[in-house]
């Protein structure tokens, strides 16, 4: 039986029917939810790299403002996204690092019963270069998945 169900959303606009999918199923059947976003990579901008072409890297506590303010603007987000379902039963959590391993961690610590993504339909030479996280997430998953096809639609999404 489904009782907990987690939403993983970037800030793309295809979010939106990635959370409006994974919510009405979850209302459906009357599943509790959690909205997740990751910031991902941001501790690559972080302290010590060396002089490069003239530029001497982020200061490390300058560093620690852009993550918190990553990570403030994304739990503004979330809690937009939660007020647009009208649902004060919506929980919602940010988290750092690797897209793909975080939610799966975060799925399996919070005892989600299916874990809802989307796929952004990016080209085989981006998805070479970049990686594609609907496909880690696959790969790796331990619990059931509804995955989301979504394109790039600008007239559908503004």
């Amino acid at each position: 039986m489904i009782k907990k169900i987690c939403i993983a959303i970037d800030y793309s606009p295809t979010s939106q029917k990635v959370v409006e999918t994974g919510y009405e199923f979850a209302k459906a059947i009357g599943a509790q939810v959690l909205l997740v976003h990751v910031v991902s990579n941001a501790v690559y901008y972080m302290g010590g790299h060396e002089s490069m072409m003239g530029y001497d890297g982020f200061n490390a506590v300058t560093d620690m403002h852009v993550v918190d303010d990553l990570k403030e603007s994304s739990r503004n987000y979330l809690n937009s996204v939660a007020a647009h379902l009208g649902d004060e039963r919506v929980e919602t959590k940010v988290l750092e690092g690797n897209v793909s391993d975080v939610m799966l961690e975060q799925a399996k610590a919070w005892g989600a019963d299916l874990l809802v993504l989307g796929t952004h339909g990016r080209g085989f030479l981006e998805n070479m270069l970049m990686g594609n996280t609907a496909v880690n997430i696959v790969k790796q998953a331990e619990i059931p998945l509804l995955v989301v096809p979504v394109k790039q639609d600008k007239k559908q999404y503004k």
